[in-house]
């Protein structure tokens, strides 16, 4: 009975790392994707500055393919997000079972906390502002989202503007 009592721990003890190297995984990949947003968004206001006057048509084509790369970021952040949850979770279930294993508490107890503020009556986050209560994949997520609407109004706006001037309606 005891061996198969270790046996069992030993198998925890190996999804509690495995949960974990996930975890640090999809924190990496969170990360990636935001950078990525850096870089594009750097990518296309260059080529917007640089080649508005020469080719004006690069405008909307290049707000609408913003647009649809942003909306993807937005999306991969946001399952990568929920994929870390769900491996920071697995380790809590794990650390449930097993004593000794303590180190994932204090993170899954303020992502728990953040989840549900009305059973801990927000007494960790009472004298803090709302910006500190996120985290900060969440204000990459953030970001990717608005420069997707930033993107699809930049697109709106130039169609509205050309067909004014093609149709003289304002």
């Amino acid at each position: 009975m005891a061996s198969k009592k270790n046996g069992s721990q030993k198998e925890l003890i190996i999804d509690y790392q495995e949960a974990g190297e996930d975890a640090r995984d999809f924190t990496r990949r969170i990360f990636q994707s935001f950078y990525l947003s850096l870089v594009f968004l750097a990518f296309i206001i260059t080529a917007i500055a640089t080649g508005y006057d020469q080719f004006p048509v690069m405008l909307p084509i290049a707000s609408i393919l913003s647009a649809i790369v942003f909306l993807i970021l937005h999306i991969t952040i946001h399952k990568n997000k929920g994929s870390r949850g769900s491996a920071l979770a697995r380790r809590q279930e794990i650390e449930s079972k097993i004593e000794g294993l303590k180190t994932n508490r204090s993170i899954m107890e303020r992502l728990v906390a953040k989840q549900n503020r009305h059973k801990f009556g927000g007494r960790k986050y009472r004298g803090k502002d709302w910006r500190e209560r996120r985290s900060a994949s969440t204000w990459m997520e953030y970001f990717a989202l608005a420069a997707f609407i930033g993107s699809l109004i930049v697109f709106v706006v130039f169609v509205i503007y050309s067909l004014n001037f093609i149709f003289n309606w304002f």
